[in-house]
């Protein structure tokens, strides 16, 4: 109808409706903001925090400095959502907004030359960025049905691993 292939408005369409149907995410939530800082800290921690504990870094920091993954779930993680076909990130990309990914729901697949190897549930893309001051993709990671990452933004992960790198229990 605006000029627009029946294959993009079809896939617009399940990209809708996979946004609709997904779990309610902090910002769809209307009444959130009248909620407590601390309340929502914690609930991001709850809901990120499972994201994380399947990484050895992140299940020792979940151990034993509880609080700074709270504030790395509250300030630095969120969730993107993607239907089949979504291209997340292409090779040879500089990020302006650098961040790892960890997913939790769907499958992709993250393809360099000639090789080409499925991610699903649970496993983590470009954790190198959080130990860089720049970054490239290596390769493309591209959805193959609908799927929901978790993302952990790099700089503002850096920024709270730095205010906390002198505490005993964190020695980023």
């Amino acid at each position: 109808q605006n000029s627009i292939s029946s294959n993009l408005a079809l896939r617009m369409q399940r990209s809708a409706q996979h946004a609709l149907s997904a779990d309610l995410t902090a910002d769809v939530v209307e009444l959130l903001p009248v909620v407590s800082e601390s309340l929502r800290a914690e609930m991001h921690f709850e809901m990120y925090g499972v994201a994380l504990r399947n990484h050895p870094f992140f299940s020792w920091c979940i151990a034993d400095c509880p609080q700074v993954v709270r504030r790395f779930c509250h300030y630095a993680m969120s969730t993107l959502i993607f239907s089949a076909s979504d291209v997340v990130f292409s090779k040879g990309e500089s990020p302006s907004e650098p961040r790892m990914y960890v997913v939790a729901k769907g499958m992709l697949e993250y393809g360099t030359i000639g090789e080409t190897l499925p991610v699903g549930d649970k496993m983590v893309v470009s954790e190198a960025v959080l130990w860089t001051s720049t970054w490239r993709h290596q390769g493309t990671l591209t959805a193959t049905n609908d799927a929901k990452l978790a993302t952990l933004d790099a700089k503002t992960f850096q920024e709270i691993a730095a205010r906390f790198q002198d505490t005993a229990t964190f020695d980023a």
